[in-house]
């Protein structure tokens, strides 16, 4: 699926089994357990549609310690590793610049790497508040997918110029800057009618679910 057409603003998506193939875990893992896990990130790349390259790896480390549903313990700080998935570059044709990113593995310190299935709910600046409560936090990806809609694929393209359309329901405080659901990874930033630019230090809410290889 293009890029240009998963640009938009809907109800967020939260599929737990359309995952990127080079990044994220294996097609036959599914999750351990059906809850998820909440957790903050602070990104450690910056990442722009106008430099940013597919297969750029991607960093960021945890804000707080979580718990993931099958009872491994992620302190804070661990290392969450992803990679660039998509880029589309400002032009006159498709005037949202945007980049893809997903988020496939933790590695807490002295521990195994554990493989995750991860969406971005929310976009924050570094110097922001993150004990607010998430809507919708706990509970499991089925059912969050459910209450935004399912796996409805999104319906407009990375050419709308629509100002108010983007301001309508974006999950991002940080200026400029777009975040928009996608099935294909953990999500996709993006500006209207320029290049995004997403600098490192960045505030990265995410949902995640541990997977394990299907038997």
């Amino acid at each position: 699926m293009q890029l240009k057409r998963l640009i938009g603003i809907a109800p967020l998506v939260f599929a737990l089994t359309a995952h990127t193939q080079t990044s994220a875990p294996a097609a036959t893992d599914k999750p351990a357990q059906a809850s998820v896990s909440r957790v903050v990130l602070v990104l450690h790349t910056d990442l722009t549609s106008k430099g940013s390259k597919v297969g750029q790896e991607v960093k960021a480390t945890t804000q707080q310690p979580v718990t993931l549903s099958t009872g491994v313990k992620l302190p804070k700080g661990t290392l969450f590793l992803g990679s660039v998935v998509d880029v589309s570059k400002h032009t006159k044709e498709k005037p949202n610049g945007a980049v893809s990113i997903n988020f496939h593995q933790a590695l807490p310190k002295g521990e195994s790497p554990v493989s995750l299935i991860v969406k971005l709910v929310k976009l924050a600046p570094s110097d922001t508040d993150d004990s607010a409560p998430l809507p919708n936090s706990n509970g499991n990806m089925v059912s969050l997918a459910s209450n935004s809609g399912g796996t409805a694929q999104l319906n407009y393209q990375n050419n709308d110029r629509s100002e108010d359309r983007g301001k309508s329901a974006n999950p991002s405080t940080i200026d400029g800057v777009y975040l928009s659901p996608s099935t294909q990874s953990s999500g996709i930033v993006f500006a209207l009618g320029d290049d995004v630019y997403l600098d490192h230090d960045a505030h990265l809410t995410v949902l995640m679910a541990p997977v394990t290889a299907a038997k």
